[in-house]
């Protein structure tokens, strides 16, 4: 830290979509804005590991709410209105996935 900054940095910025696309199944496309894939720019990612696995996404595994998603938080956070209560998804967990099936 310094007199100009009084942030420190450390490690990549947490990851923000710019983007979102449903490209059919559980599959996305992401737009980066920025985040360790930020120089990617865009990825394809299959959401299909992460829906099937926790139970909070069980509401997903129907396809036509999965294809409801949409970015909030300004781009930190998935969302989708599916089921009794609203779903929200971690950008950093998109990016996880995204780094497993493809690594930089």
């Amino acid at each position: 830290m310094n007199a100009e900054s009084d942030a420190i940095t450390v490690g990549d910025p947490m990851p923000v979509v710019a983007a979102l696309e449903h490209l059919g199944g559980h599959t996305v496309r992401i737009t980066w804005a920025e985040g360790a894939r930020a120089e990617i720019t865009e990825d394809v990612v299959d959401l299909w590991p992460i829906v099937d696995r926790y139970r909070i996404y069980a509401p997903l595994t129907d396809e036509s709410h999965f294809a409801s998603g949409r970015l909030v938080e300004d781009g930190n956070v998935l969302h989708w209105d599916a089921g009794p209560a609203p779903i929200e998804m971690a950008a950093i967990m998109v990016e996880h996935m995204a780094q497993l099936a493809s690594p930089q």
